[in-house]
């Protein structure tokens, strides 16, 4: 497992967790306090459980959502539901990019990613939220024990070759590919050795396909390629 920690943030697997966000694990979701409006955004770690995001619709502006209710709708490739308001707010702002890009939350989601600002209706919220030092160790946990990988892009489509060597993975994607549409990108994972990376960049160089990431996990090898 690869971790990176720095003052501000740590990074396990290509998921980073910001030290300074409140936490509302049970919705997926983080707060950053800015002033008393609060910034609103997923875990990266949506990519791997939910898959890419294909809708999200965040309420409008001016709504008050109440304790329990929905802030956003959400349709992924392995969810369809919606990000619930831990206390109520009144929703201040919406991030208009989503609705031409709304992967956004997972591949960014502490910069252009945000869904929303709210404002708590409300005193006790900060109550309802876990700041990093409580959350970090379960966080860390699922991220581990699930075997989660976090891409600064989102895959399209996941192949999992687990119990196969990666060069034997790499033949299998070779005609399997071909069905894929240009530009969509592949989150490939197989049985990992020293020789991994070499393979799959080789293979890379052979097939004209872009390798955008690679990262070792365990003894998983997880390739991100874009189709050429």
């Amino acid at each position: 497992m690869s971790v990176v920690e720095g003052e501000e943030a740590l990074v396990v697997n290509g998921c980073t967790l910001i030290k300074k966000a409140l936490y509302d694990p049970g919705n997926e979701s983080w707060y950053v306090d800015e002033d008393g409006v609060l910034k609103l955004g997923l875990l990266p770690t949506t990519q791997f459980k939910w898959g890419k995001i294909t809708t999200i619709i965040p309420k409008p502006v001016g709504t008050v959502v109440e304790e329990g209710r929905s802030l956003a709708f959400i349709e992924a490739k392995k969810f369809v539901g919606h990000v619930t308001a831990n206390f109520k707010v009144e929703i201040v702002e919406v991030n208009a990019e989503l609705s031409n890009t709304p992967h956004l939350p997972q591949s960014d989601p502490y910069g252009r990613g945000w869904i929303a600002r709210l404002k708590p209706l409300g005193g006790n919220y900060l109550e309802r939220l876990k700041p990093f030092n409580e959350v970090a160790e379960a966080l860390l946990g699922e991220i581990k024990g699930r075997g989660i990988v976090c891409f600064k892009e989102v895959p399209d489509i996941v192949m999992a070759a687990i119990g196969v060597e990666c060069s034997q993975a790499l033949i299998v994607l070779s005609d399997a590919i071909k069905q894929v549409p240009s530009g969509q990108v592949i989150h490939l994972v197989a049985e990992a050795d020293e020789g991994s990376e070499r393979e799959v960049r080789s293979w890379s160089r052979i097939t004209g396909n872009q390798i955008l990431e690679f990262i070792m996990e365990g003894r998983l090898a997880h390739a991100l390629i874009r189709r050429r």
